[in-house]
């Protein structure tokens, strides 16, 4: 009997260390998962230091999202701040470019519990998306449907690499796809108050834009002159990538720096790089402009006086115009 119990113990503990591991919000300890279009909305919702890899499918739109029992189990009833706030140390989404979303943002509606409404709040040390195909935008840091710019997304560093976006299949202009996403850029980005401070977009391929505006969409700080995030885009392929590919506008600008190097920019039907009111230090390197469709400019510097911009020698414009600040540069090679 003894010997029969013992064989029935070991074999118990065979089986729970062969189980596979599911998600769940573990503190510190880094989990890896495996998701599909049944589970996927579940680790979203509970995953705060690992990876979600995606199996390949077609998932349509995907939210970030804090999970009901994390508010209740923070919350005392009378509106607590921290009841509603997720505080994510890593976080990796992966996948193939066979793991294709419409669309993917962070859930920032409020949350009713209880009877008492709450604003769930995201502090992030880091998100990275990588190795998927995106149908349709990234939108981080605003509301699409009420027009406004938060600040409840505070992430230290945003990593977007290895994304193919391919739009081919969404309306163009201002038509609203089927995915309900008014499309404006592939990544939709608008920090306010410090709420990103390192944005990373890294051998991405941008095509088929359908002429929808910037690919890329970066709106400054508006709020005033205090401001610092840092943006690197590097080793991007813009190819058929819409209006203005990098765009960089807004009224108050940045303090940060940008650097944009490594890309290759054909078929633009505006500038390649538009920038207006931007403020901070902007190297372009080892980048390749092929001639827009529509008029010559690679690069486009406007109402950013307060800019220090570096040009280096590597990089190469074919049949492109430079403007900065209305001066006209004409490399031509």
């Amino acid at each position: 009997m003894k010997k029969l119990i013992k064989n029935i113990v070991l074999s118990l503990s065979v089986l729970i260390f062969t189980l596979p591991s599911t998600a769940c919000n573990q503190g510190d300890e880094f989990v890896t998962v495996n998701a599909n279009q049944t589970n996927v909305s579940s680790y979203l919702q509970s995953v705060s230091n690992g990876e979600i890899i995606l199996d390949d499918a077609h998932y349509g739109e995907l939210t970030l999202g804090v999970n009901k029992t994390a508010c209740e189990s923070e919350g005392d009833g009378n509106r607590t701040p921290y009841c509603g706030a997720w505080n994510i140390d890593s976080l990796t989404i992966s996948g193939t470019k066979n793991a294709i979303l419409d669309g993917f943002s962070i859930d920032i509606d409020s949350k009713n519990y209880s009877g008492v409404q709450y604003e769930p709040t995201y502090n992030i040390n880091t998100l990275k998306i990588k190795g998927i195909t995106m149908y349709g935008p990234i939108a981080l840091g605003y509301h699409n449907l009420n027009k406004d710019k938060l600040n409840r997304q505070n992430i230290e560093n945003l990593i977007i690499e290895d994304v193919t976006f391919d739009f081919s299949e969404l309306a163009s202009e201002t038509n609203q796809p089927a995915t309900g996403w008014k499309i404006e850029s592939a990544i939709w980005f608008i920090p306010k108050k410090d709420n990103v401070k390192n944005l990373v977009i890294k051998n991405c391929t941008f095509t088929n834009m359908n002429d929808v505006r910037a690919v890329i969409l970066l709106n400054a700080i508006r709020e005033g002159y205090t401001n610092e995030t840092n943006v690197t885009i590097e080793g991007c392929s813009f190819d058929s990538a819409g209006f203005n590919p990098i765009q960089v506008a807004g009224s108050a600008g940045h303090l940060g720096n940008y650097v944009i190097k490594g890309n290759t920019f054909t078929g633009s039907n505006n500038a390649c790089v538009r920038m207006h009111g931007v403020r901070g230090n902007i190297e372009f390197s080892n980048n390749v402009f092929n001639a827009p469709n529509d008029n010559n400019y690679s690069i486009y510097v406007s109402s950013s006086e307060m800019a220090q911009i570096t040009l280096s020698s590597d990089n190469v414009f074919n049949g492109t115009t430079i403007s900065l600040n209305g001066e006209i540069l004409n490399p031509i090679n």
